[in-house]
């Protein structure tokens, strides 16, 4: 059985960093998350959400 294969880290990334690479408020992002438009978070960091950032730059480069 060949082993098992290792995922790449995942690049976490707040609400704050979302933000500031999407050019798109925190408000926005929440409805698109609502809409199901947007990635779920996968975690938390202290007190806040945190994403995959690789997710959230797919979204950013197709839209989903």
């Amino acid at each position: 059985m060949p082993p098992a294969r290792r995922q790449r880290p995942v690049a976490p990334m707040t609400l704050s960093e979302i933000t500031e690479i999407t050019g798109r408020s925190r408000i926005s992002i929440w409805r698109y998350r609502r809409a199901g438009q947007f990635p779920e978070p996968i975690g938390r960091r202290g007190k806040s959400l945190i994403w995959d950032g690789r997710a959230v730059r797919r979204w950013k480069m197709t839209g989903r």
